[in-house]
């Protein structure tokens, strides 16, 4: 069977196309494109992107894996999405966008509220469960109390709902319901994190009446098919999209009950599976989203997730990992032009040959908090940098203390994840820019977890995860916890079996 997921991404549109046959399959292809979708806000805390040009982005990866030169060409048997999890944006009732993507990263929700913390807060003690900011429950929350709502809104979806629906339109006019799967309906906190299922404290607290939610069905459920166009075939079977955290998870982790998966991206993220049955002894954590992290840290925030196929995801999440050495590149860079120096291209290749040449300090080094964008739990914590001397303050040792910040911010977070999952972790896989292109992370990740890192041979570990979400929804393997057999890591004889 050939299966493609597409991963529509904060910057990028992401493919692969993959052939199951035989056992235990193999890539076939990969796409990657810039969608260029983000838009400019009128406010500083938002964070706006346009759906339809990541649609038309989309189209395109879809229509380059189909083309009669692609990889899939000759039959293409299912279709699955994933994306940018949290953001939300407003459809009418023919399905058609009436508003930009609010993204992850939109901090409306983190605005003071008039009783005191913020109106994720507000929202969050009237549901009984922490809904932070960036969730689309809480976007919505603040949009419906400040007459942010547009007027014609019939549904409220994720991008992810909203281009697979366009992708499986019928005829012109026809109302049809975004559908979705219980790991989104999760990440937009209008589902119970450890059932999956809606959750009616959320939808009434938030305000979901007059706008409705994506409708939320099973993992590897069948949506529609594709109506074709624009270099996309018609009539391949369409499955619910699923959270970019679980489809990256599937698409890198061969072991799911035994490993870890460390992803730094724009932001970081620890996460490790856990059976239902022990999730329900850890609802405490979905409730109040806090655990006990190291000195210097007093707590780090731990979410639940629900994983496709049963059980749950851990996940400690930061909203501010390779987003702080893309900080720390454009001060350097601002520094050099305001010194006259012209900066050719990026500087990140000369900041992580500084920060290899300096090496771990030992204790002499500057310690950087990296939570510059502060975290879920507190949008109020800022970021710092201690421990300067007279000797110390340096190009070099800055770069490395940005990198050992954010390596211990999620090492913080994974020793609290162990520690509520009550089983040790047997590998870790890691993915994301952020690792595989800076080695001194990875070095430092590494010493920091105390293992090695298992790099995936491919890099598109969400799209490969939504191939893979198709290729159990057609029956292809028993399970989602099966299917992770086609993943092979750099170093490992390509095929392993």
């Amino acid at each position: 069977m050939r299966c493609i997921g597409l991963d529509l991404g904060t910057t990028k549109i992401c493919g692969v196309a993959i052939d199951t046959d035989p056992p235990p399959g193999r890539v076939l292809g990969v796409v990657s494109r810039e969608h260029n979708a983000g838009l400019p806000g009128a406010e500083t805390w938002e964070h706006l992107q346009d759906p339809d040009r990541i649609l038309a982005a989309a189209r395109e990866a879809l229509g380059e894996l189909c083309a009669p030169a692609g990889t899939v060409a000759s039959r293409l048997d299912g279709l699955c999405l994933t994306g940018q999890m949290h953001g939300v944006l407003y459809a009418d009732e023919r399905g058609q966008a009436v508003s930009p993507l609010m993204s992850w990263l939109d901090n409306r929700a983190g605005r003071p509220h008039p009783s005191g913390g913020s109106w994720a807060d507000a929202l969050s003690a009237a549901v009984g469960r922490r809904i932070a900011s960036g969730y689309g429950a809480a976007t919505h929350y603040y949009n419906r109390h400040h007459g942010l709502v547009p007027p014609q809104a019939a549904y409220l979806c994720t991008i992810m709902d909203y281009v697979t629906l366009q992708l499986t339109a019928g005829p012109a006019g026809v109302p049809r319901r975004p559908a979705t799967d219980a790991t989104i309906a999760a990440s937009v906190g209008l589902a119970d994190p450890l059932s999956g299922r809606s959750d009616p404290r959320a939808l009434e607290a938030a305000g979901l009446e007059r706008v409705l939610p994506s409708e939320t069905l099973d993992a590897g459920s069948r949506v529609g098919s594709t109506a074709g166009g624009q270099g996309v075939p018609s009539g391949v079977p369409v499955f619910a999209p699923l959270g970019d955290n679980q489809a990256g998870f599937l698409g890198a982790v061969r072991d799911v009950e035994g490993m870890a998966l460390l992803n730094i991206g724009t932001g970081g993220q620890i996460s490790a599976w856990l059976p239902a049955g022990r999730a329900e002894g850890k609802a405490a954590v979905s409730a109040s989203g806090r655990a006990e992290g190291s000195a210097g840290r007093p707590s780090v925030g731990l979410e639940v997730r629900p994983f496709p196929g049963g059980g749950v995801l851990l996940v400690g999440a930061t909203l501010c990992a390779g987003k702080a050495y893309a900080v720390l590149e454009g001060f350097f860079r601002a520094v050099l032009e305001a010194f006259g120096e012209r900066t050719e291209g990026a500087l990140y290749e000369r900041m992580n040959e500084l920060a290899a040449a300096q090496g771990a300090l030992a204790g002499e080094g500057l310690r950087v908090d990296t939570r510059f964008n502060g975290t879920r739990q507190d949008p109020w914590i800022h970021g710092a940098i201690q421990g300067i001397t007279l000797r110390n303050l340096t190009p070099a040792a800055l770069v490395r203390g940005f990198l050992e910040g954010i390596a211990g911010e999620l090492r913080d977070h994974f020793a609290a994840l162990v520690r509520l999952r009550g089983a040790p972790v047997r590998g870790l896989a890691a993915s994301g820019n952020g690792l595989r292109l800076n080695p001194v992370l990875r070095q430092e990740a590494a010493r920091r977890f105390g293992m090695p890192l298992l790099v995936p041979r491919l890099r598109e570990e969400a799209a490969l995860g939504a191939a893979l979400a198709a290729a159990v929804g057609l029956g292809r393997y028993p399970g989602f916890r099966a299917a992770g057999q086609i993943i092979d890591y750099e170093g490992e004889e390509v095929g392993h079996g």
